[in-house]
Protein backbone atom coordinates (compact mmCIF):
# COMPACT_ATOMS: atom_id res chain seq x y z
CA UNK A 1 0.00 0.00 0.00
CA UNK A 2 1.39 3.43 -1.12
CA UNK A 3 1.28 6.81 0.78
CA UNK A 4 -0.39 9.81 -0.03
CA UNK A 5 2.93 10.24 -2.12
CA UNK A 6 2.87 7.39 -3.98
CA UNK A 7 5.28 5.71 -2.19
CA UNK A 8 5.34 2.49 -0.31
CA UNK A 9 6.53 3.03 3.44
CA UNK A 10 10.24 2.37 4.56
CA UNK A 11 10.65 -0.45 6.62
CA UNK A 12 13.52 -0.73 8.70
CA UNK A 13 15.07 -3.95 9.45
CA UNK A 14 17.65 -4.34 12.51
CA UNK A 15 19.84 -7.30 12.47
CA UNK A 16 22.51 -7.54 15.00
CA UNK A 17 25.33 -10.71 14.17
CA UNK A 18 27.64 -12.14 16.55
CA UNK A 19 29.58 -14.93 15.75
CA UNK A 20 26.52 -16.71 13.39
CA UNK A 21 29.23 -17.48 10.63
CA UNK A 22 27.47 -21.01 9.58
CA UNK A 23 23.47 -19.17 9.45
CA UNK A 24 24.52 -15.95 8.65
CA UNK A 25 24.25 -15.91 4.82
CA UNK A 26 20.82 -18.05 4.24
CA UNK A 27 19.51 -15.06 6.81
CA UNK A 28 20.76 -12.46 4.59
CA UNK A 29 19.35 -13.80 1.43
CA UNK A 30 15.48 -14.54 3.09
CA UNK A 31 16.35 -10.23 3.62
CA UNK A 32 17.35 -9.84 0.44
CA UNK A 33 14.78 -12.03 -1.12
CA UNK A 34 11.23 -9.90 0.35
CA UNK A 35 9.03 -9.44 -2.45
CA UNK A 36 8.49 -5.60 -0.49
CA UNK A 37 11.20 -3.30 -2.27
CA UNK A 38 11.60 -0.29 -0.01
CA UNK A 39 13.61 -2.17 2.86
CA UNK A 40 16.35 -0.19 5.02
CA UNK A 41 18.74 -2.81 6.31
CA UNK A 42 20.72 -2.05 9.65
CA UNK A 43 23.24 -4.53 10.37
CA UNK A 44 25.32 -4.20 13.56
CA UNK A 45 28.54 -6.58 13.91
CA UNK A 46 28.76 -6.90 17.63
CA UNK A 47 32.41 -7.63 17.72
CA UNK A 48 32.51 -11.24 15.77
CA UNK A 49 35.04 -13.08 16.01
CA UNK A 50 34.64 -15.85 13.51
CA UNK A 51 33.47 -15.67 9.54
CA UNK A 52 30.61 -13.31 10.32
CA UNK A 53 32.24 -9.61 9.19
CA UNK A 54 33.43 -11.34 6.21
CA UNK A 55 29.75 -12.70 4.65
CA UNK A 56 28.29 -9.61 5.70
CA UNK A 57 31.07 -7.54 3.66
CA UNK A 58 30.81 -9.99 0.72
CA UNK A 59 26.85 -9.57 0.82
CA UNK A 60 27.21 -6.15 0.86
CA UNK A 61 29.21 -5.85 -2.41
CA UNK A 62 26.60 -8.40 -4.37
CA UNK A 63 23.14 -7.25 -2.93
CA UNK A 64 20.63 -5.55 -4.58
CA UNK A 65 19.68 -3.74 -1.83
CA UNK A 66 20.25 -0.36 -1.89
CA UNK A 67 19.45 1.05 1.64
CA UNK A 68 21.92 -0.96 3.63
CA UNK A 69 23.73 0.59 6.69
CA UNK A 70 26.78 -1.86 7.89
CA UNK A 71 27.99 -1.20 11.50
CA UNK A 72 30.99 -2.89 13.41
CA UNK A 73 31.35 -2.01 17.13
CA UNK A 74 33.15 -4.04 19.89
CA UNK A 75 31.31 -6.65 21.25
CA UNK A 76 28.66 -4.97 23.83
CA UNK A 77 25.67 -7.76 23.64
CA UNK A 78 22.46 -7.89 21.63
CA UNK A 79 20.89 -5.20 23.33
CA UNK A 80 22.98 -2.74 22.69
CA UNK A 81 23.62 -3.74 19.51
CA UNK A 82 19.98 -3.09 18.70
CA UNK A 83 20.29 0.71 20.18
CA UNK A 84 23.36 0.89 18.27
CA UNK A 85 20.24 0.33 14.95
CA UNK A 86 17.52 2.31 16.23
CA UNK A 87 19.20 4.95 16.33
CA UNK A 88 19.81 4.87 12.48
CA UNK A 89 16.22 4.10 11.79
CA UNK A 90 14.66 5.93 9.39
CA UNK A 91 11.58 3.25 8.59
CA UNK A 92 7.81 4.47 9.49
CA UNK A 93 8.11 0.54 10.64
CA UNK A 94 10.74 -1.69 12.01
CA UNK A 95 11.59 -4.91 12.74
CA UNK A 96 14.08 -6.67 14.62
CA UNK A 97 15.47 -9.66 13.14
CA UNK A 98 17.75 -12.33 14.69
CA UNK A 99 20.82 -13.09 11.95
CA UNK A 100 20.47 -17.11 12.46
CA UNK A 101 16.44 -16.82 12.10
CA UNK A 102 14.93 -17.14 8.21
CA UNK A 103 11.99 -14.61 7.33
CA UNK A 104 9.21 -15.93 5.03
CA UNK A 105 9.62 -14.02 2.00
CA UNK A 106 6.54 -12.25 1.68
CA UNK A 107 6.46 -11.37 5.54
CA UNK A 108 6.97 -7.47 5.26
CA UNK A 109 4.81 -6.83 2.60
CA UNK A 110 1.86 -8.70 3.70
CA UNK A 111 2.57 -7.05 7.45
CA UNK A 112 2.87 -3.66 5.94
CA UNK A 113 -0.29 -3.72 3.80
CA UNK A 114 -2.33 -5.31 6.73
CA UNK A 115 -0.37 -2.11 8.84
CA UNK A 116 -1.28 0.37 6.90
CA UNK A 117 -5.03 -0.49 6.19
CA UNK A 118 -5.69 -0.80 9.48
CA UNK A 119 -3.41 1.80 10.46
CA UNK A 120 -2.50 0.28 13.85
CA UNK A 121 0.58 0.38 15.85
CA UNK A 122 2.21 -2.87 15.92
CA UNK A 123 1.33 -5.80 14.36
CA UNK A 124 1.84 -9.27 15.33
CA UNK A 125 2.73 -12.76 13.48
CA UNK A 126 3.21 -16.36 13.91
CA UNK A 127 6.59 -17.95 13.75
CA UNK A 128 7.72 -21.59 13.68
CA UNK A 129 10.96 -22.64 15.69
CA UNK A 130 13.23 -25.17 13.96
CA UNK A 131 16.58 -27.42 14.45
CA UNK A 132 18.94 -27.96 11.44
CA UNK A 133 20.26 -31.59 11.67
CA UNK A 134 22.89 -32.70 9.97
CA UNK A 135 20.80 -33.46 6.87
CA UNK A 136 17.30 -32.23 7.21
CA UNK A 137 15.14 -29.36 9.21
CA UNK A 138 12.95 -30.78 12.00
CA UNK A 139 9.98 -28.82 13.46
CA UNK A 140 9.91 -27.96 16.86
CA UNK A 141 6.69 -25.99 17.65
CA UNK A 142 4.55 -23.11 16.32
CA UNK A 143 4.42 -19.61 18.08
CA UNK A 144 0.99 -19.01 17.47
CA UNK A 145 -1.38 -17.55 20.58
CA UNK A 146 -4.75 -19.23 21.26
CA UNK A 147 -6.73 -16.24 21.67
CA UNK A 148 -6.56 -14.23 18.80
CA UNK A 149 -8.33 -14.39 15.34
CA UNK A 150 -6.19 -14.50 12.04
CA UNK A 151 -6.60 -10.64 10.52
CA UNK A 152 -8.03 -9.22 13.76
CA UNK A 153 -7.54 -5.65 15.36
CA UNK A 154 -7.50 -4.94 19.13
CA UNK A 155 -7.68 -2.55 20.82
CA UNK A 156 -5.14 -2.23 23.99
CA UNK A 157 -7.33 -3.50 26.22
CA UNK A 158 -8.59 -5.95 24.43
CA UNK A 159 -5.52 -7.37 23.40
CA UNK A 160 -4.16 -7.70 26.49
CA UNK A 161 -7.22 -9.40 28.40
CA UNK A 162 -6.88 -12.32 25.21
CA UNK A 163 -3.23 -12.52 25.71
CA UNK A 164 -2.74 -12.26 29.96
CA UNK A 165 -2.49 -15.98 30.33
CA UNK A 166 0.05 -15.97 27.89
CA UNK A 167 3.83 -14.80 27.16
CA UNK A 168 4.90 -14.14 23.33
CA UNK A 169 7.70 -11.53 24.30
CA UNK A 170 10.15 -12.05 21.69
CA UNK A 171 10.79 -9.36 19.53
CA UNK A 172 10.92 -10.65 16.01
CA UNK A 173 7.29 -12.08 16.83
CA UNK A 174 6.36 -8.50 15.30
CA UNK A 175 6.24 -5.50 13.17
CA UNK A 176 6.35 -1.91 15.26
CA UNK A 177 5.35 1.63 14.42
CA UNK A 178 8.53 3.11 14.62
CA UNK A 179 7.36 6.47 15.97
CA UNK A 180 6.06 4.59 18.89
CA UNK A 181 9.72 3.17 19.53
CA UNK A 182 11.27 6.52 19.20
CA UNK A 183 8.74 8.96 20.64
CA UNK A 184 9.28 6.86 24.47
CA UNK A 185 12.67 6.15 23.81
CA UNK A 186 12.19 2.83 24.12
CA UNK A 187 15.44 0.60 24.30
CA UNK A 188 16.87 -2.57 25.52
CA UNK A 189 17.71 -3.21 28.60
CA UNK A 190 21.68 -3.85 28.55
CA UNK A 191 24.08 -6.72 29.78
CA UNK A 192 21.11 -9.19 30.61
CA UNK A 193 19.67 -12.18 28.94
CA UNK A 194 15.94 -11.95 27.74
CA UNK A 195 15.65 -8.52 27.07
CA UNK A 196 12.76 -9.28 25.37
CA UNK A 197 10.98 -10.09 28.39
CA UNK A 198 11.46 -6.51 29.08
CA UNK A 199 11.44 -4.63 26.24
CA UNK A 200 7.97 -6.10 24.92
CA UNK A 201 5.55 -5.90 27.74
CA UNK A 202 7.14 -2.11 28.45
CA UNK A 203 5.99 -1.33 24.55
CA UNK A 204 2.66 -2.99 24.75
CA UNK A 205 1.89 -0.10 27.36
CA UNK A 206 2.21 2.64 24.16
CA UNK A 207 0.57 1.33 21.69
CA UNK A 208 -3.26 1.88 21.40
CA UNK A 209 -4.03 -1.04 18.81
CA UNK A 210 -2.43 -4.12 17.86
CA UNK A 211 -3.34 -6.42 14.67
CA UNK A 212 -2.67 -10.20 14.16
CA UNK A 213 -2.00 -12.43 11.21
CA UNK A 214 -1.82 -16.05 12.02
CA UNK A 215 0.52 -16.69 9.07
CA UNK A 216 4.11 -18.17 9.95
CA UNK A 217 6.68 -15.16 8.48
CA UNK A 218 9.79 -15.76 10.97
CA UNK A 219 11.36 -19.75 10.97
CA UNK A 220 13.43 -19.48 14.48
CA UNK A 221 16.56 -21.38 14.64
CA UNK A 222 17.16 -23.34 17.97
CA UNK A 223 20.57 -23.06 17.91
CA UNK A 224 22.05 -25.72 20.80
CA UNK A 225 25.54 -23.58 21.00
CA UNK A 226 23.96 -20.18 21.68
CA UNK A 227 24.26 -18.99 25.28
CA UNK A 228 20.86 -19.23 26.44
CA UNK A 229 21.09 -23.18 25.85
CA UNK A 230 24.13 -23.34 28.08
CA UNK A 231 23.83 -24.73 31.20
CA UNK A 232 27.01 -23.15 32.76
CA UNK A 233 25.51 -19.66 31.92
CA UNK A 234 22.76 -20.12 34.66
CA UNK A 235 23.63 -17.90 37.66
CA UNK A 236 23.86 -15.22 34.72
CA UNK A 237 20.58 -16.35 33.35
CA UNK A 238 18.96 -15.98 37.06
CA UNK A 239 20.46 -12.47 37.44
CA UNK A 240 18.88 -11.11 33.83
CA UNK A 241 15.19 -12.55 35.07
CA UNK A 242 16.14 -10.99 38.09
CA UNK A 243 16.70 -7.69 36.28
CA UNK A 244 13.47 -7.81 34.33
CA UNK A 245 11.45 -8.92 37.43
CA UNK A 246 12.88 -5.50 38.92
CA UNK A 247 12.76 -2.82 36.12
CA UNK A 248 9.32 -3.92 35.14
CA UNK A 249 7.88 -3.48 38.46
CA UNK A 250 9.47 -0.07 38.54
CA UNK A 251 8.09 0.85 35.41
CA UNK A 252 4.28 -0.41 36.86
CA UNK A 253 5.11 1.84 40.28
CA UNK A 254 6.48 4.83 37.89
CA UNK A 255 3.60 4.76 34.89
CA UNK A 256 0.50 2.27 35.20
CA UNK A 257 -2.73 3.30 37.22
CA UNK A 258 -5.35 1.04 35.48
CA UNK A 259 -5.99 -2.03 37.47
CA UNK A 260 -5.90 -4.25 34.40
CA UNK A 261 -3.28 -3.16 33.37
CA UNK A 262 -1.44 -3.84 36.78
CA UNK A 263 -2.75 -7.36 36.76
CA UNK A 264 -1.35 -7.99 33.30
CA UNK A 265 2.05 -6.92 34.35
CA UNK A 266 1.83 -9.31 37.36
CA UNK A 267 1.15 -11.94 35.19
CA UNK A 268 3.90 -11.18 33.10
CA UNK A 269 6.18 -10.94 36.20
CA UNK A 270 4.70 -14.81 37.44
CA UNK A 271 5.77 -16.13 33.94
CA UNK A 272 9.32 -14.37 35.17
CA UNK A 273 9.47 -16.16 38.66
CA UNK A 274 8.04 -19.54 36.74
CA UNK A 275 11.45 -19.20 34.86
CA UNK A 276 13.85 -18.85 37.80
CA UNK A 277 12.23 -21.70 39.47
CA UNK A 278 13.58 -23.70 36.55
CA UNK A 279 17.39 -23.46 37.73
CA UNK A 280 17.57 -25.68 40.38
CA UNK A 281 21.45 -25.96 39.63
CA UNK A 282 21.52 -22.50 41.89
CA UNK A 283 20.94 -23.51 46.31
CA UNK A 284 18.64 -21.99 48.13
CA UNK A 285 21.34 -18.93 50.01
CA UNK A 286 22.38 -18.25 46.27
CA UNK A 287 18.96 -17.52 45.00
CA UNK A 288 18.00 -15.40 48.19
CA UNK A 289 21.26 -13.81 47.91
CA UNK A 290 20.28 -12.88 44.54
CA UNK A 291 16.77 -11.72 45.52
CA UNK A 292 18.34 -9.46 47.99
CA UNK A 293 20.42 -8.04 45.96
CA UNK A 294 18.21 -6.55 42.89
CA UNK A 295 15.82 -5.70 45.67
CA UNK A 296 12.54 -7.56 44.46
CA UNK A 297 9.85 -5.35 46.11
CA UNK A 298 7.45 -6.79 44.05
CA UNK A 299 4.45 -4.33 45.69
CA UNK A 300 2.43 -4.33 42.65
CA UNK A 301 0.96 -7.78 43.69
CA UNK A 302 1.38 -9.60 47.09
CA UNK A 303 0.71 -12.89 45.88
CA UNK A 304 4.13 -12.36 44.04
CA UNK A 305 6.15 -11.66 46.52
CA UNK A 306 4.94 -14.60 48.73
CA UNK A 307 4.97 -17.08 45.28
CA UNK A 308 9.01 -16.15 44.87
CA UNK A 309 9.44 -17.18 49.03
CA UNK A 310 7.85 -20.40 48.32
CA UNK A 311 10.21 -21.26 45.26
CA UNK A 312 13.43 -20.08 47.27
CA UNK A 313 12.20 -22.35 49.70
CA UNK A 314 11.73 -25.31 47.75
CA UNK A 315 15.53 -24.95 45.50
Amino acid sequence: MKDSLGQCPLVSIIMPVYNVGRYLEDSLKSVEKQTYANIQLIIVNDGSTDSSGNIIKRFIKSTKLTNLIYIEQENAGLSEARNTAIKRVDGKYTYFFDSDDILNAKAIKKCVDFMEKENIDLLMFCAEAFIENEHSYQSKYVFRPKQLKSEAVYSKQEYIFKMKNERFSAVWLYLYRTEIIKRNSLCFYPDIYFEDALFTPIAYYYMNTVGFLSDVFVYHRINPQSITMRDDKDEYKVSSYLTVLKELDLFVKMNVADKWLINYYSKQQMFTVREIRNFSILDKVHIRTLCKNYNIGFDVIYELKSRIKKIVRKV
